[in-house]
């Protein structure tokens, strides 16, 4: 069980009560019969707010766990996992590794109007592959193709040296992804 450790954003943790990549249990500190703590599974808004008032009464602790669905989406710890597709018009490319931190490379994201030609970012996340995340670097698109650019010393701040040699791999492969992508782009 992974115990939350005070600063979990409460929204996040009412996303994770109906995701399916968590199962998320209140355990109560009143003596049961059991030496085992006594453990309610928290399905509902309702059961997560109430959880949430009898922590805060020293009642008790709410406690998560990645669920089967977590792990089959994403890579173990030391490894990497990758969903890489370059068939002309049906591309699409996501990269992870599960270093001492958590890494991603996929399609940037946009706030406003995206370009015609979406690039791929590097990004870190502050904890699984579903919390918030940021970026590392990303690729630009230009006449020549496209180039990666890091944001930054993010790269040689932010990644242990023992994780770079995974990134750096996945630095490769992303960028044989964009290569062909550019391409199959130019010809249109």
């Amino acid at each position: 069980m992974i115990h939350p450790n005070g600063s979990i954003e409460l929204r996040r943790l009412l996303d994770m009560v109906y995701s399916k990549d968590y199962d998320v249990w209140y355990e109560s500190y009143e003596e049961t019969h059991s030496k085992l703590p006594s453990r309610t599974k928290i399905t509902t808004k309702s059961a997560l707010v109430q959880a949430i008032s009898d922590e805060y009464d020293k009642k008790g602790s709410i406690v998560y766990d990645i669920t089967d669905n977590y792990r089959n989406s994403h890579p173990l710890p030391g490894e990497t996992k990758e969903d890489i597709c370059s068939e002309a018009g049906n591309s699409h490319f996501r990269w992870e590794f599960a270093g001492k931190n958590n890494y991603a490379i996929f399609n940037c994201s946009y706030l406003g109007e995206p370009p015609e030609h979406i690039p791929l970012e590097l990004v870190q996340f502050y904890d699984d592959f579903n919390s918030s995340c940021f970026q590392l670097g990303s690729w630009e698109r230009d006449k020549e193709g496209y180039e990666f650019h890091s944001c930054g010393s993010r790269m040689f701040e932010c990644i242990p040296k023992k994780d770079l040699k995974k990134i750096w791999e996945g630095l490769k492969k992303a960028n044989q992804f964009l290569n062909a992508r550019w391409q199959y782009e130019e010809e249109d």
